[in-house]
């Protein structure tokens, strides 16, 4: 008892010390300290070296240095008209009286105490005018009672004062704007749900009354249990009952390794419209979310579901759970759950834009679904680029959409490489991110000139500079040196100028290294070659002027014409 009653009451001593340094519910000032001039010299030489302080003014008429609202702003060397440029927010309200602001001015010394160069102290209900902007040069003075102050000069300042009723207006304001805008998107989405209702029941009405369909769903057991489910589903939302239903019907599509299931479920007349109710419904509900995206995920893998998969509606929600539940803080489980449902957002748009179909229609719609996803998931890379697990998903899916390359216009390139560029600076050490990139890229040198142009610009020097690091692993390396003399065939301008001074350099450093193995040197061998095919064209050499890495070329050249000489080639093959 003894040791609850001591920490009751250091508790209650600490929130009381808290409501004495501020009230953030009340005034504020908005306070710029930018510059002064024609201040006190200080210093031997005829020079100060001007810092602010700044903070409220006690009782006692100085300022509150106990108080949490006390700055030491940057200190400027040798000047008597320093520039500072320094933002602060103000509450001055404490123990219910509005307090003074003051902005002190000292002379930083390092082997003795700083000197006072002056002060400018501003009596918010007397000197300034509530809610209304306030700029000017306002005159130093000497401290109360200090004789020997000696002060000169201006400070200028800028200052916003509102008060606590202006305050409180301002943020009941905008509370009932927030409020309005939410009260028009409620309406406007009850709207939209009641109308995309009143269509379903009429498009339903009429496929019950359609003998074929009342045959088939008699004739078939998947169907009726499909039935069975949707209707609790509909009944109870994401209700614990209706999300076991829900998770009841995910685990036996699963079980189906057919997909024949999956195809059922989208044939069904009333199982899409219903999953895409919940999944507008419940959009927040990482759960929700991704039961409903692993039941069309898998209905993705038969063909005669991927036309209804790929349609601008079930699409579109698919992409708009895995923009919202991309990201592992979305979730409260542990982290293989939370990397699980993060699968399953993932999976239909990767099912879905898995392979090219045969269907023209449907090929149509898997490019229009490509051209909506791209933006989307390289705005997830560059968000998610230090998280393995999901850079990873968002490459793989990422390597999905390559196969529709025509897709791919001159800024979705551009894009694409500067997000490869991201992960290459971000993930040099790592071989995976940095090979799912590449593999990205790979299909895409055979765009315009123009978009390889830019695509070389952007990517041309960190794949240098991952060359040249030391502590990438010799398989990557080769894998990117590849890489590098398959872009510098198309852009010559960018290899030449950017990649071959740098790694001409290190060449032959890296012939020399066993570790490198022969795949990277025959690679090397490549990048050499395409080198001095556009050195000696001239033209695009221009771009270096650099002389010494024309003469390397010819020396490296000679070195390996020397040898292939002195060396006779086997039998059965050629000295190529």
């Amino acid at each position: 008892h003894a040791v609850a009653v001591l920490f009751y009451l250091f508790v209650v001593e600490a929130l009381s010390a808290i409501e004495m340094q501020g009230d953030a519910n009340g005034a504020v000032v908005s306070l710029q300290v930018l510059e002064g001039r024609n201040l006190a010299a200080k210093d031997v030489g005829g020079t100060s070296d001007p810092y602010p302080v700044v903070g409220c003014v006690n009782d006692a008429g100085e300022l509150d240095k106990k108080n949490w609202q006390f700055w030491r702003g940057p200190v400027k060397d040798f000047t008597l008209n320093p520039t500072w440029n320094c933002s602060y927010r103000i509450y001055p309200e404490i123990e219910g009286k509005l307090r003074p602001i003051r902005v002190e001015v000292w002379d930083k010394d390092k082997m003795s105490k700083d000197d006072f160069m002056g002060q400018v102290t501003i009596d918010l209900e007397r000197d300034v005018v509530d809610n209304e902007p306030h700029e000017g040069w306002f005159p130093v003075a000497a401290r109360a009672g200090k004789k020997k102050d000696k002060v000169s000069g201006e400070l200028h300042l800028t200052l916003h004062y509102a008060s606590a009723a202006t305050v409180a207006r301002i943020r009941k304001e905008k509370e009932e704007e927030e409020l309005k805008a939410q009260h028009e998107r409620d309406t406007e989405r009850q709207e939209a749900i009641a109308h995309q209702e009143q269509e379903r029941e009429e498009a339903l009405a009429q496929v019950r009354e359609d003998e074929e369909w009342r045959a088939r769903f008699k004739g078939d057991s998947d169907f009726a249990q499909l039935d069975a489910w949707l209707q609790t589903v509909a009944k109870h939302g994401a209700s614990p009952e209706g999300m076991r239903r829900l998770c009841d019907l995910y685990n036996w599509i699963e079980a189906d390794p057919t997909s024949t299931r999956a195809n059922k479920l989208v044939l069904h007349y009333e199982c899409v419209p219903l999953l895409l109710r919940v999944l507008r419904r419940y959009s927040d509900r990482p759960l929700v979310c991704g039961v409903v995206c692993g039941c069309f995920a898998h209905a993705a893998l038969h063909p005669d579901a991927l036309k209804v998969l790929c349609s601008e509606e079930v699409f579109s929600c698919c992409l708009d759970a895995f923009q919202l539940h991309f990201s592992p803080c979305n979730f409260s489980d542990a982290m293989s759950n939370r990397i699980q449902f993060t699968r399953l957002v993932v999976a239909p748009l990767a099912n879905t834009t898995s392979a090219p179909s045969e269907d023209a229609e449907v090929r149509k719609a898997q490019g229009d679904a490509v051209s909506r996803a791209l933006p989307v998931v390289l705005g997830k890379i560059n968000e998610h680029c230090s998280n393995p697990t999901l850079l990873m998903l968002a490459l793989q899916l990422l390597n999905n959409f390559k196969a529709f390359q025509e897709e791919f216009e001159g800024a979705v390139v551009h894009g694409l490489a500067e997000t490869v560029a991201t992960v290459l600076r971000t993930w040099a050490s790592d071989p995976a991110p940095v090979i799912a990139s590449l593999h990205i890229l790979a299909p895409l040198l055979h765009a315009p000139p123009e978009t390889i142009k830019r695509m070389a610009d952007t990517l041309m020097a960190p794949l240098a500079a991952l060359l040249e690091n030391d502590d990438v692993d010799p398989e990557v390396k080769a894998n990117v040196l590849c890489f590098v003399t398959n872009l510098g065939q198309a852009s010559p301008a960018a290899c030449v100028s950017v990649a071959c001074p740098k790694l001409l350099s290190r060449s032959p450093q890296w012939i020399a290294d066993p570790d490198h193995g022969p795949l990277f040197s025959l690679n090397l061998a490549a990048f050499l070659s395409v080198c001095a095919e556009h050195c000696s064209r001239g033209t695009e050499w221009a771009a270096c002027n650099d002389v010494a890495c024309a003469a390397a070329i010819e020396q490296l050249c000679a070195a390996a014409g020397g040898a292939a000489d002195q060396k006779e080639a086997p039998e059965g093959g050629g000295g190529d």
